[in-house]
């Protein structure tokens, strides 16, 4: 595992074995600070990637996620739009990682302004995530 950044909020890491890059969100408190920071490095690391014509999966761990302020979701839409060429070159398939209804009930406003243009699923596992990523169409 390479440790990308590990703060209060969250943590994001590659398991460069299975080519996965892991965003964790770790605490269901809102730092607005920390937030735009998670932000900036997410990212960089996908125009790092791009830029060394890597390509990862993606986990997003959000069984801790909270309620936060509609600002959040705008900024979230607005960056991964701005990420859509390079996700297309760069990301095989997102697989989000949930417990519960209430992470996806706090998904809802993202998803229903941003159509990810790779394929995406919510798991309840990660064994869930390696079976999704092994399907063929989930690859590029």
């Amino acid at each position: 595992m390479i440790e990308i950044l590990n703060i209060e909020i969250a943590k994001l890491y590659i398991d460069n074995t299975k080519q996965i890059f892991h965003f964790e969100i770790k605490s269901n408190k809102y730092n607005e600070e920390q937030f735009l920071i998670l932000i900036d490095y997410f990212k960089n690391f996908w125009i790092l990637a791009n830029e060394a014509s890597n390509k990862y999966y993606m986990l997003i761990d959000i069984k801790n996620i909270g309620y936060y302020p509609l600002d959040v979701y705008t900024k979230l839409v607005d960056m991964l739009r701005s990420l859509e060429e390079i996700f297309k070159k760069c990301l095989n398939s997102s697989c989000i990682l949930i417990e519960n209804k209430l992470a996806v009930n706090i998904l809802k406003p993202i998803l229903s302004v941003y159509k990810s243009i790779r394929p995406v699923t919510f798991i309840n596992t990660y064994e869930e995530a390696i079976i999704f990523y092994s399907q063929p169409e989930n690859s590029l």
